[in-house]
């Protein structure tokens, strides 16, 4: 194994046998990646991380061994490094400029606000288009005190990834869907006696004058029915 010499300038700016025209290949590997992993967020749908949109995302993940790799690794380059770091800024803001023109694209690309829940009941389609579940809106629900889907007037799903929620008034709460799991488990296909129940499926909420065997649901033709809750919200 050859002994490293500190400082050797060649091997710490350009590495050992690298030329300066292989830092055209740096910008070009960087601007394809970078394409790679905008295409990869945006078309996946799903945000896990709250708060970051899809461009910090490529950041952090294009800029992570860009970043520590130099710091640490006797056979890379700092100029190599560096390259990604200025392709990677300049896709940033060409990016932005063109978003900023172009309202539609930076819609596709940022994402925009859907409501996924009012007082029909919830939208399941939205929610799967984004990676997600009734029990990832349920789940949301419930951290904010939400017993039942009738407490709450309108839900958004933000670009971000974070849910936006407006309450009922007290005097305006409706019977609704229940946001417990235990609850949700133990769902039924038929209606045993006269009530109101609301719909496992998409929480449209009907009231039966009498029992009925297997009723579908007019709303999504859901087959799952579960006893509503009337009960105020706890602030």
């Amino acid at each position: 194994m050859n002994e490293i010499k500190p400082f050797e300038w060649q091997r710490l700016i350009l590495g050992d046998g690298t030329s300066w025209a292989f830092l055209l290949e740096v910008g070009f590997r960087t601007f394809i990646m970078y394409l790679v992993l905008l295409a990869f967020f945006r078309l996946s749908g799903r945000r896990e991380i709250r708060q970051l949109s899809i461009f910090d995302l490529i950041i952090i993940v294009g800029l992570g061994s860009a970043a520590g790799d130099p710091m640490f690794y006797d056979d890379v380059a700092l100029l190599p490094a560096l390259t990604v770091f200025l392709v990677i800024l300049a896709m940033y803001k060409f990016i932005s400029y063109l978003g900023d023109k172009n309202p539609k694209l930076e819609n596709w690309l940022q994402g925009e606000p859907v409501c996924i829940l009012d007082e029909k009941g919830f939208y399941a389609h939205e929610l799967e288009s984004r990676g997600m579940d009734r029990e990832d809106l349920f789940a949301q629900l419930r951290l904010q005190n939400v017993e039942h889907l009738g407490q709450v007037r309108r839900v958004y799903l933000e670009a971000s990834g974070q849910f936006s929620l407006f309450f009922q008034p007290d005097e305006a709460v409706t019977p609704g869907l229940p946001t417990w799991p235990e609850v949700l488990e133990s769902a039924l296909k038929h209606i045993d006696a006269a009530g109101t129940f609301s719909c496992c499926h998409c929480g449209h909420t009907v009231h039966f004058p009498a029992p009925k065997a297997q009723p579908l649901c007019d709303r999504c033709g859901g087959l799952h029915w579960v006893p509503s809750q009337s009960t105020l919200r706890v602030k």
